[in-house]
């Protein structure tokens, strides 16, 4: 025989499955309200996110913000996260980058990665807490290892400059491939310079061509510089002079020095057809 109560969970179940799939502004917040007046805290975090993103209540910021702190201070992680969020955004809210801070803390602690994430880039800038290096880079390294990409390419830059930990090209390395694959553009330009100077990794000129190739693609400035040196001098490509200007003359007029210092250097000693060719190129859409 099955209980009141398990005909009752049963419902409920029902009731939410039919809300997800005809949600409306009335019949989510009906379900979970009440839900949320009584204390379960899963109905608070999800009346957070309907409000927040309209999907199931109206959009509604400040009673987004409300629920997502009753659901916070009854140590919902995911509730915690969003919470510093919207205070470290102004979204409900004034900003408020110290208490933002506050509750990436207690969700980090229990081991949200973007809050991991958040939080150390929060010491490493010192916004809304004392600059801490050393603090941010051991939250960085845990967020790191949960896969969180902006966290990889921090870690990854650390070891490759040394910066309040050990310099190692190996975790360099390590790190920056991870970021690189998941389309960090900084993180692929330090992996092309380490695969260039064989720092971490063999010496490996096809790889660094196509590391700094793909940054430069993007737009990135200090890759287009570096393809252009490349270019410039037949390093792990043919030497083409008119593809150095092009890339040199993308690289100077993002503002990079080390682009327009090569770029005086190289007209040198071109011809002014090639010179012509080379600023034609460079106002070019990036790989037309």
């Amino acid at each position: 025989m099955f209980s009141s109560r398990y005909f009752r969970i049963i419902s409920t179940a029902l009731i939410l499955q039919f809300a997800c799939a005809h949600s409306t502004p009335a019949l989510e917040i009906v379900i979970l309200e009440p839900k949320a007046a009584e204390g379960n805290v899963e109905a608070m975090f999800e009346l957070g996110r309907a409000y927040l993103h309209g999907q199931g209540a109206p959009h509604d910021e400040t009673k987004a913000l409300l629920y997502f702190r009753q659901a916070a201070e009854k140590g919902h992680a995911k509730a915690q996260h969003n919470y510093g969020l919207m205070l470290l955004e102004g979204r409900g809210a004034e900003a408020d980058p110290a208490q933002a801070a506050k509750w990436f803390r207690c969700s980090a602690e229990q081991g949200t990665a973007r809050s991991q994430e958040t939080l150390g880039l929060m010491l490493l800038e010192g916004q809304g807490v004392g600059k801490d290096t050393k603090k941010a880079l051991e939250w960085l390294q845990k967020a790191a290892a949960h896969g969180e990409s902006e966290a990889q390419l921090r870690v990854g830059l650390a070891y490759y400059g040394g910066d309040n930990i050990d310099q190692d090209y190996t975790q360099a390395a390590h790190w920056l491939t991870l970021a690189a694959v998941q389309d960090k553009i900084a993180a692929m330009n330090a992996l092309g310079s380490l695969y260039e100077d064989g720092l971490g990794v063999t010496t490996d000129l096809e790889q660094a061509v196509r590391w700094y190739k793909k940054a430069a693609d993007a737009e990135d400035a200090k890759a287009q510089a570096n393809i252009g040196r490349l270019y410039a001098t037949g390093t792990g490509v043919e030497r083409d002079p008119v593809k150095a200007y092009e890339w040199l003359a993308r690289s100077a007029a993002h503002g990079e020095a080390l682009g327009a210092n090569l770029l005086a250097d190289l007209k040198r000693g071109l011809t002014a057809g090639q010179i012509t060719e080379g600023e034609r190129r460079a106002l070019e859409p990036v790989g037309k």
